[in-house]
């Protein structure tokens, strides 16, 4: 599927067992130009079993989730579903998250304090990138 500019829509994907937060997330991704919300789920379970219908590129993945948490989830979907490309969100702003979601296969780590960043996240790991928090990458560089 192409916008206006024969760019490619990113589908998106959204796992996060808080509601108010899965909202928030999926109203940015619905206003942001270039991406499609194709799903959203509370657990990782629940998003696997919708994953073969939406056929999401990009999945954020929230690290505290009922059931299989967040880090599994990564791991599992870099091991068996690598063209899925996985932002992780979290609470979190400790580097050590950051580096197990990245060791685990994720592409991205994006604090939940920094969440405005997400739409530019998303873009710049389907471009390829990785992208990490500013407030985390900081504390890796020290």
């Amino acid at each position: 599927m192409a916008d206006s500019d024969n760019q490619e829509t990113i589908n998106v994907f959204v796992i996060e067992d808080h509601e108010t937060m899965r909202e928030m997330v999926c109203r940015l991704i619905r206003h942001a130009p270039g991406l499609s919300l194709c799903g959203r789920s509370e657990s990782a379970e629940e998003a696997l079993a919708q994953f073969p219908h939406c056929h999401p590129q990009i999945v954020l993945v929230d690290l505290s989730l009922p059931g299989m948490d967040g880090l599994a989830l990564i791991e599992h979907l870099h091991q068996n579903q690598p063209e899925i490309l996985t932002l992780a969100i979290s609470a979190y702003p400790e580097s050590v998250y950051a580096m197990k979601c990245l060791e685990a296969g994720a592409h991205g780590y994006l604090t939940k304090d920094k969440l405005i960043s997400v739409v530019e996240a998303i873009h710049h790991i389907h471009n390829g990138g990785l992208y990490i928090s500013e407030q985390v990458r900081s504390e890796i560089n020290q």
